[in-house]
């Protein structure tokens, strides 16, 4: 009996045994009705994903170490990590880097290891295949970016793009000075492995956030927020029009700058559609010390016109917040998005509305409430990882967005402490890798090279 004589059902069953990283992608250029049973099936997955964060409702696994399972929490011996022999392949402990997903691996580039002696910046790029669960470094040619973090990283087809970040002295207590900012964009093209300078941007800036944007006649990056060289908010909007040249190589042809009326860093960024880009929350200084910050709860949308020559700065309305309770991601610049919401696994924190001299509030301005403590049912502490969950399924039609309350109990072997991660989607998995933890021995923060996975399959799920 041939496959294609199947009912559709048994079809569906057994494909849906299928990885959906690569041999669901596979499978789907068979025949029209297998596209559409294995598109069935990966909405399927996202859709059980999407539920089971909403309850809570999963653990976390640590993979991809060459020791034991670092946790502060008792992990059973059936759930730790292999013992592999490349110990030499794993990045080095780091936070403030990027990691992006393409084909079945995850890339990871740049950042610091902010240790108590000082920090050192990197430039390496490690590639993690996510079916054999390996790590390797990345052997590339070219010139790649001088060792720095705080860039922002987008991927536009096969290639990355590196822009600003920075090099800076240690210090805990504050946002600090930068030694070296950086305005070069670089881009790295994943299938020849190879490094290559595209032009600069029309200032320096790091803590920003970048997306590419692609219509039939133009690709276009956007840079949204950050700091300056001269460690102010950046108050524009940078958008690049990017070329390829006849060897598939990209550049920036032009770029301008549009007026942005409401800074930040440390803010979220998404694509709507390909001339609409939501931006959220983030952190701005505060109008009265400016050498403290501020948490921003708001939104806005910027809507480009078909030159892109301009935009529109669209005010957005936040609802939900109250189902949290006062807790508040610590920083919302890192997600998985999953349709149309974005999932923020963060330490969290309670905060208050900022109020100024004269007891006025200031609109959508925060600081942390060091004051309120955990009562009763409230099983958090501020040193755990929490789910937040921004919906915007109908932010064109309403200009809102709405976060989704999330049952509220800290994940099972999730890190503590752990600030300065990157999160991504892989399928119907995330995996989140490094940051800054606080050392359980001596109480000082260090960088991490972890890598945690939480995966969508029933067999994850408590």
């Amino acid at each position: 009996m041939e496959v294609s004589c199947l009912p559709e059902e048994l079809l569906e069953h057994i494909l849906s045994y299928l990885s959906v990283v690569c041999e669901l992608q596979t499978a789907a250029q068979v025949c029209q009705l297998w596209r559409k049973i294995c598109i069935s099936i990966f909405r399927h997955k996202h859709q059980s994903f999407f539920e089971q964060a909403l309850r809570g409702n999963f653990v976390w696994r640590q993979c991809g170490t060459t020791g034991p399972a670092r946790s502060h929490h008792f992990v059973p011996k059936h759930m730790k990590p292999r013992i592999s022999a490349q110990r030499l392949s794993i990045p080095a402990p780091r936070s403030f880097h990027h990691t992006v997903f393409h084909g079945q691996s995850i890339y990871v580039y740049g950042g610091e290891n902010n240790e108590a002696t000082g920090s050192s910046y990197f430039n390496d790029m490690f590639r993690y295949d996510v079916l054999s669960q390996k790590w390797e470094k990345v052997s590339t040619s070219g010139t790649p970016p001088t060792p720095r973090s705080k860039v922002s990283v987008t991927r536009l087809k096969d290639t990355l793009i590196i822009s600003g970040g920075c090099v800076s002295t240690r210090m805990r207590t504050s946002i600090r000075p930068a030694e070296i900012v950086h305005n070069d964009v670089h881009f790295y093209n994943i299938e020849k492995r190879l490094w290559y300078k595209g032009g600069t941007l029309l200032s320096s800036r790091f803590y920003h956030e970048s997306i590419c944007l692609e219509n039939s006649d133009r690709t276009t990056l956007v840079l949204t927020g950050g700091l300056t060289s001269t460690i102010e908010m950046s108050d524009s909007v940078e958008v690049c029009d990017l070329k390829m040249d006849r060897d598939g190589f990209l550049s920036i042809s032009e770029s301008r700058k549009i007026p942005f009326p409401h800074p930040r860093m440390f803010h979220s960024q998404a694509k709507i559609n390909e001339r609409t880009v939501l931006v959220y929350g983030g952190m701005n200084q505060d109008p009265e010390s400016l050498s403290d910050h501020l948490i921003r709860t708001d939104a806005c949308l910027i809507r480009f016109n078909e030159s892109f020559s301009n935009c529109e700065i669209i005010d957005i309305a936040v609802h939900g917040s109250e189902a949290y309770n006062g807790l508040y991601p610590a920083f919302v610049s890192d997600f998985a998005r999953i349709k149309n919401s974005l999932i923020f696994f963060q330490r969290s924190g309670y905060i208050k509305q900022k109020l100024s001299s004269d007891g006025t509030p200031y609109p959508n301005f925060y600081q942390a409430d060091t004051e309120r403590k955990p009562t009763g049912d409230e099983i958090y502490r501020q040193d755990y990882y929490h789910t937040f969950i921004l919906n915007f399924d109908h932010i064109l039609e309403s200009n809102s967005i709405s976060w989704i309350p999330v049952r509220k109990n800290p994940p099972l072997l999730a890190p503590r402490y752990s600030v300065f991660h990157r999160t991504v989607l892989v399928g119907d998995c995330i995996y989140v890798f490094g940051g800054t933890v606080l050392d359980q021995r001596t109480k000082v923060p260090k960088s991490s090279n972890n890598l945690y996975k939480i995966n969508a399959l029933r067999s994850d799920f408590r």
